[in-house]
């Protein structure tokens, strides 16, 4: 049975059949490219976030390092320091012992209280009019 031997009826539903498959054909492409296209979007802002994740962590990563090594570089400077400290400290301790032997004795009139603050002062005081 060929399309000569159709009837006109049969001509027309097979010409809005074949219409009709390619419509929903045109269609079923259409809505496939927009969810492609949605899912590509999606994908895409989630790179693009991922992405700005990314440059933040290795932003922090830069930031740590050079704290980093800028504490090491503090630590070392401060040790330094608190050596020259306690050198200061112990020079300060032999200068005060040795004075402290040097010194004469504090007067018998020395008391507790009052009284020995007196004696030191006027101790003090003959020692720097020496």
């Amino acid at each position: 049975m060929g399309i000569a031997t159709m009837g006109l009826q049969a001509k027309i539903i097979l010409i809005l059949g074949v219409a009709l498959g390619l419509s929903l054909g045109g269609n079923f492409l259409l809505v496939r490219k927009a969810w492609m296209d949605a899912g590509r979007a999606e994908v895409q802002g989630e790179l693009n976030d991922a992405n700005a994740k990314l440059d933040a962590a290795e932003d922090t990563l830069a930031l740590n390092t050079a704290l980093g090594k800028q504490a090491q570089k503090d630590h070392s400077d401060l040790l330094a320091e608190l050596a020259a400290i306690a050198e200061r400290g112990q020079q300060t301790r032999t200068i005060i012992r040795n004075a402290n032997r040097a010194a004469a004795p504090l007067p018998q009139n020395c008391g507790p209280g009052p009284v020995r603050m007196e004696g030191v002062n006027k101790a003090l005081a003959e020692e720097t009019i020496k």
